[in-house]
């Protein structure tokens, strides 16, 4: 993938893409970069948060080292939108855990919001749903062609002010101190996660390795 792009895309990157980007070299790895470069914008609520921490915990990854989880959470909040105020669907899907990346999904339309997944076939067909390979073309197409660019900071803030007494959106930068802390290096606040989006009651998460 060209490194040197100018645009701004808005993905809600699935649990799989993401785990997929530090395990080896390809697509995914590629929209971690793009991430990093702040070319492709994460947008995610709580509940998507909780999903990647608790996956990435899961015994099968616990050869992952925690450095690397640290980062690459901290690179997609830093970098991303928290949608504060969804609209629940009334979508039946196959996996009940794919439920908040659609609904993130459907509720961020104004950003034309890709959902980004290595299971298609857990979701409906639309066009604004597809694979790493395919987002990663779209980019390349849009940056050589459409030329879009987005003010990201300008256009931001004028989204988020759009409600001012209970905004939408806020920006993933200012979670960091609630979600971070440093000592000799970043280390997760594990408070953070350890209660669900709609409840006091501590995460399930039998796979967890500790």
């Amino acid at each position: 993938m060209e490194k040197n792009i100018h645009l701004k895309v808005f993905a809600v990157v699935d649990t799989n893409v993401l785990i997929s980007s530090v395990l080896s070299n390809g697509a995914p790895h590629d929209i971690l970069e793009l991430i990093q470069n702040q070319n492709v914008i994460p947008v995610f609520d709580k509940r998507m948060l909780n999903e990647y921490y608790k996956v990435f915990h899961y015994d099968s990854f616990k050869g992952l080292d925690e450095d690397i989880i640290v980062n690459v959470l901290y690179d997609v909040i830093s970098n991303g939108i928290m949608v504060n105020d969804i609209e629940h669907t009334k979508m039946v899907l196959k996996d009940k855990d794919d439920i908040p990346f659609f609904e993130v999904k459907e509720n961020s339309k104004e950003f034309s919001t890709y959902l980004v997944t290595g299971n298609l076939k857990h979701y409906p067909k639309d066009a604004f749903i597809i694979d790493s390979r395919m987002f990663l073309s779209i980019i390349g197409y849009l940056d050589r062609f459409v030329g879009n660019r987005f003010v990201y900071e300008e256009n931001i803030k004028r989204i988020i002010e759009t409600n001012v007494i209970k905004p939408k959106y806020s920006l993933g930068k200012e979670m960091l101190n609630d979600i971070f802390c440093i000592k000799e290096k970043l280390f997760i606040n594990e408070e953070y996660f350890n209660k669900s989006i709609n409840s006091d009651e501590p995460i399930k998460n039998k796979g967890k390795s500790r």
